[in-house]
């Protein structure tokens, strides 16, 4: 059991991993596939064939530990809006996800600021400020969740 204090740097590289993660889960939805054919489909016109087009690369599968990761993570988010609800900042909440996810090819930002504060109706600043305040706002729920099993370890010590 971890129960060293948590940083802003390292909760949010853990989450911008996560999103990338994310990402590169190949879920084509939550139904079963359909039917396919074992071969790839052909080329239609002949300048398509023998690579003169443009292909777009596939991030590779995230491994076992990677997905790991990324269901920790999940389970922070999801602590972290259950709080929100209840302190009424859900928006620093959704700032997290919308600020984490990232294209695990080039490490790009799915979303510039720009882009988020558009959709937020807000200045890109606010957004990424939102963003800061969110994961600050994780870090200090997860360091008082380790202060608080500290303090029950050190009970059971005495007790026993």
């Amino acid at each position: 059991m971890n129960l060293e204090k948590y940083t802003f740097g390292y909760i949010k590289r853990r989450i911008e991993d996560a999103g990338e993660t994310e990402i590169a889960l190949r879920v084509t939805g939550c139904y079963p596939a359909k039917y396919k054919a074992a071969w790839p489909d052909y080329p239609q016109e002949p300048s398509e064939s023998y690579g003169y087009n443009e292909t777009t690369m596939k991030p590779p599968q995230p491994t076992a530990s990677d997905i790991t990761d990324w269901e920790e993570v999940m389970e922070w988010r999801f602590r972290l809006s259950k709080h929100c609800r209840r302190k009424k900042c859900l928006h620093f909440a959704r700032m997290v996800v919308l600020g984490s996810l990232g294209d695990p090819i080039t490490g790009k930002r799915l979303y510039s600021w720009r882009k988020i504060g558009k959709m937020i109706k807000r200045d890109h600043k606010t957004a990424k400020s939102w963003y800061d305040s969110g994961i600050q706002m994780l870090t200090d729920l997860l360091n008082r969740e380790i202060e608080t099993k500290k303090e029950f370890a050190d009970m059971a010590k005495r007790f026993t």
